[in-house]
């Protein structure tokens, strides 16, 4: 599958799904996180243990970011620890 029209953030090969290598580069180059600490955040947002962040985790985790209180959901570590 080709990245959107917008071109690709997150997804740099346009397969649909963040590799851990996609999103500790961004957490990296973007947010300034370190690699153990976005690690840390990608297993969190990994929900299914599979080694790759899957569309319906994203969003999942995007609206946990905005939108729960809880601290513990999976998406609080989105742009990493506050």
């Amino acid at each position: 599958m080709s990245p959107s029209r917008e071109g690709p953030v997150v997804d740099i090969d346009g397969d649909n799904v963040i590799s851990k290598e996609e999103f500790l580069r961004v957490q990296r180059d973007v947010w300034q996180i370190s690699a153990p600490e976005a690690l840390k955040s990608f297993t969190k947002l990994d929900t299914d243990g599979d080694g790759t962040i899957f569309r319906h985790e994203f969003i999942r985790a995007v609206r946990e970011y905005f939108l729960s209180h809880d601290p513990h959901a999976p998406g609080s570590v989105f742009f990493g620890r506050p």
